[in-house]
C-alpha cells in the first residue's frame, strides 16, 4: 500500500475591502519585503506630482499613473482599474490609498512583531534541546 502526504497550503495576508470590493495584501516574505522597498518610493512619486484640477489634464493623468503603478503593487495587478472604474475620482483614490497604505504598515509591523517572537522562542527551544544533548554526553 501506498501512503499518500497530503499538505494544504494556506495565503497568509490581511484581506483589504474597499466599498464592497475585495482585495488581499499577502504577508509572505517576499511580498513584505517587495512592499518595504517599494514604500518609501511610491510615496514620493505620489508627493511630487503637481496638483490636480480641471485646468491640469496633465495632473489628473499624473496622479493616475502614479495610483495604478501604487495600488497593482499593494493590492495585485488591476486593482487601480477596478477601483477607478467604480470611483472615477483620483482625489478620493488618494485618500483611500492612504488609508490603504496605514493598515498595511500597521499589519506589518504587527506581523514582524509576531515572527520575530516566533522566531525567539523556536531559537529558545533549539538551545534547550541543544543543552539536553550535551548534557547526555
Amino acid at each position: 500500500m501506498t501512503k499518500e502526504l497530503i499538505l494544504n497550503v494556506q495565503r497568509s495576508g490581511l484581506p483589504i475591502k474597499i466599498s464592497g470590493m475585495e482585495f488581499f495584501f499577502e504577508s509572505s516574505v517576499e511580498s513584505i519585503e517587495r512592499y518595504q522597498e517599494t514604500h518609501d518610493e511610491i510615496m514620493a512619486s505620489l508627493d511630487n506630482i503637481e496638483p490636480a484640477s480641471s485646468k491640469n489634464a496633465d495632473g489628473i493623468e499624473a496622479i493616475k499613473e502614479a495610483l495604478t503603478v501604487a495600488f497593482d503593487s499593494f493590492l495585485g495587478k488591476g486593482a487601480f482599474e477596478t477601483l477607478y472604474k467604480k470611483f472615477p475620482d483620483v482625489l478620493a483614490l488618494v485618500d483611500v490609498f492612504l488609508a490603504v497604505v496605514e493598515g498595511i504598515d500597521e499589519y506589518v509591523k504587527e506581523f514582524a512583531a509576531k515572527q520575530f517572537d516566533g522566531s525567539k522562542a523556536i531559537m529558545k527551544e533549539y538551545e534547550e534541546k541543544k543543552k539536553q544533548i550535551k548534557m547526555r554526553k
